[in-house]
């Protein structure tokens, strides 16, 4: 079944460590699936593939989505911070609003990815490809962009607190 689908829920259903309220059950019964016990009691998120899936608000704080394929997923809303992602594919993916506070997308894919006003201060993002998405607003106040590919990157109003960073792309950004 694809996990794009949604089957309307009246009310929030419990699905394990998992609540969906607006994520479609299918994709809800994939992600609870997912959840591995590597920190003892405290669940860890896990995901390796769910392209185009609707997971808005997701809260995957501190989990490991290393090379998961996202292509196109919406997250909205996310919560992300401290999240393993490294080589993820987040391509034309929908991050507007997520929080990405030191999570590690080293060498993801972001391509065409909408992150507006989004919070990824502190974040790894070195040989990640940003071309083409879209960081209006973004926070990426001490976010490590060594060999980041970021032609084409919409940073209208982004947040860049480091006097290099700003020197080198030429413009002025607030910086807070």
């Amino acid at each position: 079944m694809d996990p794009t689908k949604q089957v309307p829920v009246s009310k929030p259903l419990k699905l394990g460590l998992f609540a969906a309220t607006s994520v479609g059950i299918i994709a809800a019964i994939w992600l609870a699936a997912t959840f591995n016990y590597t920190h003892g009691d405290r669940p860890e998120p896990a995901l390796q593939a769910c392209p185009g899936c609707d997971l808005r608000g997701f809260q995957g704080a501190h989990g490991n989505f290393t090379g998961a394929d996202l292509t196109g997923a919406l997250l909205s809303g996310a919560s992300l911070n401290g999240a393993q992602m490294q080589n993820s594919i987040l391509r034309h993916a929908n991050l507007d609003g997520a929080n990405l506070f030191a999570a590690d997308l080293s060498g993801a894919d972001l391509g065409g990815a909408r992150l507006v006003g989004a919070n990824l201060a502190q974040s790894r993002l070195e040989n990640a490809d940003l071309r083409g998405a879209d960081l209006t607003d973004a926070n990426l106040t001490g976010a490590r962009l060594d060999g980041t590919i970021l032609t084409g990157a919409f940073i209208h109003d982004a947040i860049f607190c480091d006097r290099g960073l700003t020197n080198q792309l030429g413009k002025q950004h607030r910086c807070q």
